[in-house]
């Protein structure tokens, strides 16, 4: 039978009043059983804490705590101390995790700031924008073994430079664990001496752990008997553990008259510690540190046991990416002076003192004793003091390192360690700034640190945040070279096949060590997918010699299309049939044989992860490949899926505002006619009544004429 067409009112009719109360009544609970839901489920989530951490705006200007309609930053300090409005310019520190704003400009101290006792993060508008003063007079950031006890706290230190600092330090933190990025401490117009620059121990009764990033200390003339620069470690009794990451620090332009020992950069246990440091420093620059009456070290991994009962402490540094040139000074009482060193002392019998020293990709250049030169050395000072404890010392290398003198041949003993390069230092430029937070010594073209490194775990770009490698291998020092990249060494062996996709050239670039190496292309067509990933120059498939256990540096040329972020390095198991990421691998774009192609560069191991048989037998197997998302039928790609998306919502859109406004017409007659069901009416009520419906029989007229 034909449909006939029916009118609103019909449709009205015969969803009668009857009906409508009852849907009003059921849909009525399922609101209230949803809200109700809905609102417990809010509660719960959203519930909220009894502390929440506060923000404290801190104005410029002098700091002083007085009531003027500013908050100040020790009245700041203080209330966070307190938990309460103590300083009522202030709001009260809420929670342990509370921020003090710093402003653009400079705070100029008028007295000591007070002591840190809680959680706090100090977030400054970055270097040269916020400026902390002291005056050559106050002290700034400290907290104290006072109030060590019991606590677990962090504090932060985030984009500011401080100047004229008072005698004790500029960031002195001996509780809590400790957060720094971004951070100068200058003291050029310094007008008094002053003991350490940033001074960091363990005086809790817990473990702790230091991360530091983007630090520049600079510019120091000081005169007095012990000098620090930037000290990290364990200090008082207790078998604890203090956790350091450094990542990018700068130190440079110290001088001291001073008679006996100058740090610059130090890790390691003293007095009575029974403890653990482990610490690890990347991109560290160090340069033209001067001792005009004593000794003088660059970075040193120390241990110390000076009183107490028999201890047992270890110290362990890893020392990468880091370059060291221009400390000078005297032989002192703390021995000789030295670019890096590892040492210490233990004077109570039966303590025994153990540090470890592992250095990769380190240039250590141009640093004297005495005038001659000293770039490496141990330095036990147990016999020079009377000690009657242990010490062990390990001065390792995992490979990269260059010196310009003899004093590290004991030391670096990597094959790939390079020693008394006698034109080191006239390769490393000028310091300056040269992108990034803190001043770096670039390398200059031709120097022998430029692809002489080897991968680190972690270590993916150098002190300005430039991606390592650049050229054919890893660089040593801070600095990544990042210039015109010279001809593959002629160290290297080049080896290279016809790849089927791209009709072209693809190269393979392998060091002379290796040997029967063998390169091939592998067909991804010949291979499982690769979930929505494509090869566009397929796979590279070689194998290699070397010696069993080595590591070797992998450079890859494709002459492909796009940028290098459109790709990503895979490797492909034959035995697992599985893909996976190559970590640490670098995809650039460079000129090769005159013409662009992308560039892949890695590391593998033989044995290690990459390694087809997972066996350190001085095989390696590893077919390889870069990978880029499938283009075609890919909404992503095309942008059809935003298209989409966009036209579905504007139909949706549309409709909600149709349907509502015939709502609107709707409910109006209904209420003169059925008042009380009319108040109860709604939106959601008349899509069901009367919009579904109609809907409905619209569907069924078009399928009835069609068929």
């Amino acid at each position: 039978m034909p449909a006939t067409r029916v009118s609103r009112s019909e449709v009205l009719s015969y969803n009668n009043a009857v009906k409508l109360k009852r849907s009003i009544k059921y849909d009525n609970f399922l609101i209230a059983v949803f809200l109700i839901v809905f609102i417990t489920f809010a509660l719960t989530i959203f519930k909220p804490d009894s502390a929440h951490a506060a923000t404290l705006n801190v104005a410029s200007g002098s700091d002083t705590i007085s009531v003027d309609g500013n908050c100040h930053l020790s009245e700041a300090i203080q209330n966070i101390n307190d938990q309460a409005t103590t300083n009522s310019d202030c709001i009260a520190g809420d929670g342990n995790n509370d921020t003090i704003n710093l402003p653009s400009g400079t705070i100029t101290l008028t007295a000591n700031l007070p002591e840190i006792q809680q959680s706090v993060s100090f977030e400054g508008q970055g270097m040269d924008t916020t400026v902390i003063d002291g005056v050559d007079t106050y002290s700034m950031f400290y907290d104290s073994s006072t109030v060590c006890a019991g606590e677990n706290r962090i504090v932060e230190f985030l984009g500011m430079t401080i100047v004229n600092h008072a005698v004790q330090a500029g960031i002195f933190i001996n509780c809590s664990d400790l957060v720094l990025n971004g951070i100068e401490i200058d003291g050029s117009s310094s007008m008094i001496d002053v003991d350490g620059v940033l001074l960091v121990g363990n005086g809790s009764t817990g473990n702790r752990v230091i991360d530091a990033n983007n630090i520049y200390i600079h510019d120091y003339d000081v005169d007095i008997p012990i000098f620090y620069a930037f000290v990290v470690g364990n200090t008082t009794t207790g078998n604890l553990t203090t956790t350091v990451n450094i990542d990018t620090v700068t130190i440079e332009n110290i001088t001291s008259t001073g008679i006996t020992n100058n740090l610059v950069i130090m890790s390691g246990n003293v007095q009575e510690s029974n403890g653990t440091v482990n610490a690890i420093i990347n991109n560290a620059t160090v340069q033209n540190i001067t001792s005009t009456g004593g000794s003088v070290n660059g970075i040193t991994a120390s241990s110390a046991s000076t009183g107490g009962s028999p201890q047992t402490t270890t110290v362990s540094l890893n020392l990468n990416n880091s370059t060291v040139r221009n400390v000078s000074g005297l032989s002192g009482i703390y021995g000789p002076s030295v670019g890096v060193a590892i040492g210490g002392l233990s004077l109570v019998a039966g303590s025994v003192m153990n540090t470890d020293l592992t250095t990769t990709n380190v240039i250590v250049s141009n640093n004297t004793s005495d005038g001659f030169p000293l770039n490496c050395t141990i330095k036990d000072l147990t016999s020079d003091f009377g000690g009657m404890g242990t010490t062990n010392y390990q001065f390792n290398s995992s490979g990269g390192n260059l010196t310009d003198d003899t004093s590290c041949d004991s030391y670096f003993t990597h094959p790939t360690d390079q020693t008394n390069v006698t034109n080191l230092s006239s390769f490393l430029g000028t310091i300056g700034n040269y992108g990034g937070l803190v001043p770096t010594i670039p390398l200059l073209p031709g120097s022998p640190a430029i692809d002489s490194g080897i991968t680190v775990a972690g270590v993916t770009t150098d002190a300005r945040g430039v991606s390592r490698p650049q050229c054919y291998g890893y660089d040593s020092g801070a600095y990544e070279y990042d210039g015109t990249c010279p001809d593959p060494p002629s160290s290297s062996q080049v080896l290279s096949y016809p790849e089927s996709k791209t009709k072209t050239t693809a190269y393979l670039i392998l060091n002379q060590t290796v040997t029967n190496p063998t390169v091939s292309e592998r067909k991804f067509s010949d291979l499982p997918q690769d979930s929505n990933l494509d090869y566009p120059a397929n796979l590279t498939d070689f194998s290699l010699n070397t010696t069993p256990g080595a590591t070797e540096t992998v450079t890859l040329y494709y002459q492909l299309s796009g940028n290098p972020s459109d790709y990503t390095a895979r490797k492909y198991n034959t035995n697992t049939k599985q893909y996976s990421y190559i970590q640490g691998a670098s995809i650039t774009r460079e000129d090769y044989n005159n013409t662009s192609m992308l560039k892949l560069t890695y590391q593998i191991t033989d044995g290690g992860p990459l390694d087809q048989d997972n066996q350190a037998n001085g095989i390696i197997v590893d077919p390889v490949g870069l990978a880029t998302t499938k283009s075609s039928g890919s909404l992503v790609n095309t942008g059809s899926l935003t298209i989409l998306s966009t036209l579905l919502g504007s139909i949706i859109i549309a409709i909600v505002a149709y349907t509502y406004i015939d709502y609107r017409r709707f409910k109006k007659p209904l209420m003169i006619a059925e008042p009380n069901i009319a108040k109860q009416y709604t939106y959601w009520h008349h899509l069901k009544v009367v919009r579904l419906p109609i809907a409905k029989y619209r569907v069924m007229v078009v399928f009835e004429r069609r068929g």
